[in-house]
């Protein structure tokens, strides 16, 4: 076959296919060439023309695909700078101490501090739970305050915003005693004083000290005598609450009905009368030890 630098289409002499080695996928396409692949024959080129192709500038956790083909200019694929990738208003004081991040290309670390959550009793003063600037881990939980009731409050006077309603202990026709209502009950003998809202027994230091009623109490048609007090024993002698016949009894011994014990603190003794259907009188009495009487009453 003749080799003059063209090709043989048409039977004429010049390259053949056999001295080339340029294939479709070389050769741009829609071009016609004559190329290892054609056979001698012309072919047309498949490589893509891309063109022109801009600089890329890339942020993090992006990427760019360089297309398989021709391009007409060299171009260059580049990361964008942190300022660029990390724009923010964000500083040291809006940030979590021991936490950091990056901000306009700088890395920086947090100052706000924590605050682990509390709970507040409430006081006469204001409290001041002192969390400006800081992260609160928790709940600030005030607690509320028991029995905040008007009827609980001195008439007038505002506790927690409540305006009391309480214009003192009102005493029940069944009441022999109450907070400074008497009804019946006097001195029997040792330190005794009525005072206001209480009679005080005082007898640490003293002898037997006792109070009875000043007449015989009709007992009939009531279940229970009861009386309230707040007692501080220093030693181990008891208390005594009873229904006598005479009004110079004042212990166990001859009593009809009584109940005794060694207490502290604020108690409520309760003698069963439900079986006395008479008039009689009542004492109560103790050795050695200090009490605030409050309420002598039947139910």
């Amino acid at each position: 076959m003749a080799k003059c630098g063209v090709t043989n289409i048409g039977g004429g002499g010049g390259i053949g296919s056999d001295e080339v080695s340029a294939t479709k996928d070389e050769v741009l396409s829609g071009k016609t060439y004559v190329g290892a692949d054609t056979g001698d024959e012309l072919g047309t080129g498949t490589m893509a023309n891309n063109g022109a192709t801009e600089n890329q500038r890339l942020n993090a956790g992006s990427s760019f695909l360089v297309k398989k083909g021709y391009h007409a200019q060299d171009f260059s694929v580049g990361a964008s700078s942190l300022g660029i990738q990390t724009p923010g208003n964000a500083d040291t004081s809006s940030i979590l101490s021991g936490r950091s991040a990056w901000v306009n290309g700088n890395k920086i670390t947090g100052n706000i501090s924590y605050l682990e959550g509390q709970t507040i009793n409430p006081t006469a003063s204001q409290q001041t739970v002192i969390s400006s600037g800081k992260y609160m881990t928790g709940n600030v939980i005030v607690k509320g305050v028991y029995n905040l009731l008007a009827s609980n409050i001195k008439k007038g006077v505002s506790v927690g915003g409540v305006v009391g309603t309480f214009e003192g202990y009102v005493p029940t026709a069944n009441d022999l005693y109450n907070r400074g209502y008497n009804r019946c009950i006097q001195s029997g003998g040792g330190s005794v004083s009525f005072d206001s809202g209480q009679i005080t027994l005082d007898d640490r230091f003293s002898s037997k000290t006792w109070i009875r009623s000043n007449a015989p109490i009709n007992l009939t048609g009531f279940n229970s005598l009861r009386i309230q007090f707040w007692g501080a024993i220093p030693d181990v002698f008891p208390a005594y609450f009873c229904v006598v016949t005479a009004p110079g009894t004042y212990t166990t011994d001859n009593a009809i009905a009584s109940t005794t014990s060694n207490v502290t603190g604020l108690n409520t003794f309760t003698i069963d009368v439900s079986a006395i259907n008479a008039n009689r009188y009542i004492t109560f009495s103790h050795f050695r030890m200090l009490t605030y009487v409050y309420r002598i009453w039947l139910e």
